[in-house]
């Protein structure tokens, strides 16, 4: 009962706030000689289920203390490179210039 509570406040929290953003983990490479670790995410962002921007963000993680700590490589403030960035407009699929 109180699991189902929680879940309808955050559902309705969600849907009233309007603004969400999903991250889903598409790539993952260690680096072959070094303690890296290295992500591609792609981030999709939407207004009431509407999406508004895309991005394939590029990530490097290390582990400290047992913890993966990871640093955004590219479209973070005060960075030279931006992130591939891509809208579809039908079919639901996301689409970059990445290879």
């Amino acid at each position: 009962m109180k699991t189902a509570l929680l879940a309808s406040i955050f559902a309705l929290t969600s849907l009233l706030g309007g603004c969400a953003m999903t991250r889903r983990i598409t790539s993952i490479q260690e680096h072959p000689t070094q303690a890296v670790l290295m992500l591609e995410t792609a981030d999709n962002h939407s207004i009431l289920g509407y999406r508004v921007r895309a991005e394939h963000v590029f990530w490097q993680c290390v582990e400290r203390q047992g913890v993966l700590a990871c640093q955004r490589q590219c479209g973070a403030p005060g960075q030279d490179f931006s992130c591939p960035t891509a809208m579809a407009t039908s079919g639901g699929g996301t689409q970059t210039n990445v290879r």
